[in-house]
């Protein structure tokens, strides 16, 4: 392995990358660096992060970071096995002449590597590493090494040291499945995919949460659907207390049987009953959950107007409120949360 200053007409894309060869297939050749971007992204927010990308190398006018590149002695070539989008930005800033010496891109060279090597390249740069992929890509990812057997789950968790334990690989790669199974032949075409519904799908593969399914009579097509009508309105919270909602009987009626009612407005529901026992003289007979839940639903819909008011007369009491909550769930919080 040597490290060197490749010309960068000399460095092909990597069309072996599954994800990269696919949006080729598709698109052909020609294609530019937002399409390399896009291709291996699938976040849906590649033309943000394509741009800030650009910007920043033509500031630093350069590579922080070489690209890691496989030359391949019998065709005399080199791959970017991880930089694609780098090389491309290079090579466009060469053709369109802006200012700077791109003629040259920092590689790490590796001479004639075999395909588990490339493998665990592109894993410890993405899965684990500090360009880490959207976590439906890391899925897909994921998915092709297993089905392609290229890779069985505990080669790819040794590869991460550990990082990736072969639970979580298996998450993933179930959570891939039931998305494109339930979830894409709902949409109408691969372009209206959101790749960022890929959290509702991981969250879904909870025992609790199915469990919960199964006792009301649905299934993970029923769940599908409902992300797709937006009654499943948030990943985490949504997902984790839609067993709440259909294990209680009211808010589950109310829930499956108005098509446009949400899990967070079933949750009210919940929150209600929980906190009926309360009075204002003794709040004790609440549970901590259900009132957390009250209060998150007043703060998330605290007036704007009321924002006005306190930010234009600093010495209201409300804000002395304010400061006391947030000083007592930060050392609380300072307690529960292991430190980085």
């Amino acid at each position: 392995m040597d490290v060197a200053m490749l010309d960068v007409k000399s460095v092909e894309l990597d069309k072996g990358n599954p994800r990269l060869a696919t949006f080729l297939e598709k698109y052909g050749d020609t294609i530019t660096s937002e399409d390399v971007a896009f291709a291996l992204d699938d976040s849906g927010d590649s033309g943000n992060t394509m741009q800030t990308l650009r910007e920043a190398i033509k500031a630093h006018g350069g590579l922080i970071t070489p690209i890691i590149v496989n030359f391949i002695s019998d065709e005399n070539k080199y791959i970017a096995i991880e930089g694609n989008t780098r090389v491309k930005i290079f090579q466009e800033f060469l053709e369109n002449g802006t200012a700077g010496n791109w003629s040259k891109i920092p590689a790490i060279i590796n001479n004639d590597m075999s395909e588990q090597m490339i493998h665990q390249t592109r894993l410890q740069a993405h899965l684990v590493g500090p360009r880490d992929w959207q976590p439906y890509a890391k899925a897909k990812y994921l998915h092709y090494l297993s089905t392609k057997k290229c890779m069985t789950d505990a080669q790819v968790e040794a590869c991460c040291g550990g990082i990736a334990t072969r639970n979580t690989i298996r998450k993933l790669i179930d959570a891939y499945n039931d998305m494109e199974k339930y979830y894409r032949p709902l949409v109408a075409s691969d372009d209206q995919v959101d790749t960022r519904k890929f959290s509702y799908f991981n969250e879904l593969q909870s025992r609790t949460v199915l469990n919960a399914l199964r006792a009301v009579g649905k299934n993970k097509g029923d769940f599908a659907q409902w992300v797709i009508e937006g009654k499943v309105d948030t990943a985490l919270q949504g997902v984790r207390v839609l067993p709440k909602v259909l294990q209680m009987p009211k808010a589950a009626e109310a829930f499956l049987s108005d098509s446009n009612m949400t899990v967070s407005e079933a949750m009210k529901i919940v929150a209600a009953a929980e906190i009926a026992p309360a009075s204002a003289e003794s709040l004790n007979d609440a549970t901590l959950h259900s009132l957390m839940l009250v209060l998150t639903e007043k703060l998330a819909n605290f007036p704007y107007a009321e924002v006005k008011r306190l930010k234009n007369d600093p010495d209201a009491k409300e804000i002395n409120d304010f400061k006391n909550l947030n000083d007592f769930l930060s050392d609380l919080l300072s307690d529960i949360l292991p430190e980085e």
